[in-house]
C-alpha cells in the first residue's frame, strides 16, 4: 500500500471526525434524527428495560396487527447492549471503520482510469460518487416500517454524501498522479 493511500486514509479520518463534530454538535443533524426523547422518558425506559431480553432490533406494533395490517403505528427499537460509559470504546470502533473505508476509497481512486485520475475535479467527483452510492444503498433504505421517516432517511443520506465529498476534497489532493 502506498504512502499516499495511507496518508489519504489518515487525513480522511480527520475530515470525517471534524465533519461528525460540525454536523452533529454544531448543526445537530444526527441528534435531530436519533436523539429525540419520548414524552415520559422514565416510563418508556422502564418498559423497555423490563421487556427487551437481549441486544437487537425490535418492532413494536399494536396487537391488532397480528390479525393483519392496520393503520396503527409501528415502532422500531434498537438496543446495542451498550451504555453511555461505552462511548469511548465505540468511538475507537468508528475510527477504525472510517480508516478502513477511507483506505478502500483511496485505493480505488489510485487504480481508476487515467481520465479520472488525471484531474483533481474528477478525483473529487469519483470519491463523492462513492459517497452517493453509500447514501443511496445504506441510508435511503432506512425509510421503512419501524425505521426512519423519509425526511430522516434523506437527511442521513445527505450527511453521508457531504462527509464523503469532503473526504474527496482531501483525498484527491493526496492521491494524484506522480509528476
Amino acid at each position: 500500500m502506498s504512502r499516499r493511500i495511507v496518508l489519504a486514509g489518515l487525513a480522511s479520518v480527520v475530515v470525517l471526525a471534524v465533519w461528525g463534530f460540525v454536523g452533529n454538535a454544531v448543526l445537530g443533524l444526527r441528534p435531530s434524527i436519533d436523539m429525540q426523547r419520548p414524552r415520559d422518558m422514565e416510563q418508556v425506559y422502564q418498559v423497555l428495560e423490563a421487556n427487551l431480553p437481549a441486544p437487537g432490533g425490535y418492532v413494536v406494533h399494536s396487537a391488532a396487527n397480528d390479525a393483519g395490517p392496520t393503520d396503527d403505528p409501528v415502532f422500531g427499537v434498537r438496543y446495542s447492549g451498550l451504555a453511555h460509559a461505552d462511548a469511548g470504546r465505540t468511538m475507537l470502533v468508528s475510527l477504525v471503520t472510517w480508516l478502513f473505508a477511507s483506505l478502500l476509497v483511496a485505493g480505488l481512486l489510485s487504480v481508476t482510469a487515467e481520465r479520472v485520475f488525471g484531474s483533481y475535479a474528477r478525483r473529487v467527483l469519483f470519491v463523492a460518487a462513492l459517497g452517493l452510492l453509500m447514501a443511496v444503498a445504506g441510508d435511503l433504505p432506512e425509510y421503512d416500517i419501524g425505521r426512519y421517516p423519509l425526511g430522516s432517511a434523506a437527511l442521513l443520506a445527505l450527511n453521508t454524501l457531504v462527509a464523503w465529498t469532503l473526504v474527496g476534497l482531501v483525498t484527491a489532493r493526496i492521491v494524484r498522479p506522480v509528476r
